[in-house]
């Protein structure tokens, strides 16, 4: 989550609200489009995420980047339809993160941090060589712990 300043959230809580009007649903519609339904302790089936949905359109806070991907596409928008130019601007000032750390103390790994909007198309492609990647780094784990096994 961004640390975006009260005017910036207040601007997007309200950009957001008008796209919900646009698209004619209400903050449990969306939640429930974004973050699916629970049931409840009183045994009612409710959309899970109706307060994010509330914070966001009150402007208390600000989505991350895979909540806006969820609502971009839950309001049928694009992300750019979705952030209005003047959470872009301010949001293009605080300047993208892209860090790598080849020291994570497991021999061929590292880790990466992204920061940045992106198409939903980049992030997917993203998500899946993260879940393929996974199979290769647990297989470089158990290596790793066979290894230090056998120092013992």
């Amino acid at each position: 989550m961004r640390n975006l300043d009260e005017k910036t959230r207040r601007d997007f809580g309200n950009h957001l609200l008008r796209l919900m009007e646009k698209a004619e649903v209400n903050q449990s519609e969306l939640a429930k489009r974004c973050f699916d339904t629970t049931v409840d302790s009183r045994g009612l089936t409710v959309s899970k995420g109706r307060d994010r949905i509330s914070k966001y359109t009150r402007g208390i806070a600000f989505p991350d980047n895979a909540t806006l991907a969820k609502l971009a596409k839950a309001l049928n928008v694009t992300l750019q339809e979705l952030v209005p130019p003047s959470v872009r601007t301010v949001m293009t000032a605080q300047r993208e993160t892209f860090r790598v750390d080849f020291d994570c103390g497991i021999a061929g790994c590292g880790t990466v941090e992204i920061n940045r909007m992106m198409t939903l198309e980049a992030i997917e492609r993203i998500r899946r060589i993260i879940h393929e990647d996974d199979l290769k780094v647990d297989q470089l784990r158990e290596l790793a712990a066979r290894a230090e096994e056998r120092k013992r």
